[in-house]
């Protein structure tokens, strides 16, 4: 339903244009935008730069409450510099810049967005410029989304498809999912091997040698908290009482931003095709979130690595970070989930589309 001021094309592996036409970078720190003016919001209201002016400052705003807001904190400043420019500055020469604001940087409608009280409700009847508007918006049957066919500007890298309608249902009950649509997760191996015996010894040596008590931290109902419960069943056989205290997303995040978990067990995506979107995610020392187990060697790399420009240096200092993290173990990962599309023969799924755990992208899809 929502536009990102550029897009990504995964198909030839490119940032391509989608509500900027154009965009020059000034420096390191600094690109400018020129807005394509013929793109009309759903209701009809003409898009402009002021638009992503007001979405753009929302977002780094200090005062916001957004969960996730330190992913647009690499944002300095953004101002309007013409009737259809725009120029963004980052905090840090920014190698990522392009790429974020691609994938996770929405703009929303500052006409209608800035008079919602609450910002909860503007989900349930939004208005983007993307190729679906929603028509229908039921708790109970789900949700509609119509075909936009003002659509013109999505370009080879977010067509306009040839679906109509889409009906999105909810399926609360994890094993109705399974019954309904055998969904499966696969398990890796990850990057340690299980050693049993070698565990117990580590305990020992740690001053542990009957064990002990921790807490694993996950969300309920979910195919994650199903993966914490064969942990604990793993760790319990070494000695480690490992109890799961399962809570709502909104007391999960509550619990984690207070630095109250021993260990997390959670599902993570970079959601952007660059590693910034995993090393900023854990160790950026503005997160709540990691703040209990943050290494400052760890934290210099990360910083290190999101602002130098140079790509063999910029990889050279990523391989440091990530071989720290395989021998020290801050973040393990220990599954693997399919994105996985279940459709009727009469779909047909783009060649070098975009799946990711959290579903795919409409204009990747079309009919026969």
């Amino acid at each position: 339903m929502h536009d990102n001021l550029i897009a990504y094309d995964e198909v030839n592996n490119k940032v391509a244009p989608l509500l900027a036409k154009s965009w020059t970078k000034i420096d390191d720190k600094t690109y400018e935008f020129e807005i394509n003016e013929s793109i009309k919001w759903q209701d009809g209201e003409k898009f402009t730069a002021d638009d992503v002016v007001y979405t753009l400052n929302w977002l780094i705003d200090p005062k916001s409450r957004l969960r996730n807001r330190e992913l647009w904190a690499w944002i300095s400043k953004v101002e309007k510099i013409g009737p259809a420019k725009v120029r963004i500055t980052s905090e840090n020469p920014a190698p990522f810049f392009l790429t974020k604001l691609a994938y996770e940087t929405w703009i929303y409608p500052e006409h209608i967005h800035k008079n919602v009280e609450k910002r909860n409700d503007y989900g349930k009847s939004p208005v983007g410029t993307g190729p679906y508007k929603m028509t229908q918006f039921d708790s109970n049957k789900g949700i509609l989304m119509t075909k936009n066919a003002d659509y013109k500007h999505g370009g080879i890298a977010k067509p306009l498809t040839n679906i109509g309608n889409v009906m999105v249902k909810i399926i609360p009950d994890p094993r109705t999912q399974v019954a309904g649509f055998m969904v499966g997760c696969d398990f890796t191996d990850g990057t340690i091997k299980y050693d049993p015996d070698g565990a117990k010894k580590l305990l020992a040596e740690a001053g542990y040698p009957n064990g002990l008590d921790l807490e694993i931290s996950t969300v309920l109902n979910t195919v994650v908290a199903e993966v914490a419960k064969a942990m604990s069943g793993q760790l319990r056989k070494i000695g480690m009482n490992a109890k799961i205290d399962e809570r709502t997303m909104l007391n999960y995040r509550k619990k984690e931003s207070e630095g109250e978990t021993t260990i997390r067990m959670s599902i993570h995506s970079p959601r952007v095709p660059d590693v910034s979107g995993t090393t900023s995610f854990f160790f950026d020392p503005e997160g709540a979130r990691n703040k209990y187990f943050l290494d400052d060697d760890m934290v210099k790399l990360a910083k290190t690595a999101d602002t130098t420009m140079d790509d063999t240096q910029r990889r050279a200092v990523m391989k440091q970070l990530l071989d720290r993290n395989a021998k020290d173990a801050y973040i393990l990962p220990v599954a693997s989930t399919f994105a996985q599309m279940i459709h009727i023969d009469e779909v047909q799924v783009r060649k070098g589309g975009r799946y990711e755990i959290y579903g795919f992208y409409m204009s990747d899809l079309s009919w026969k």
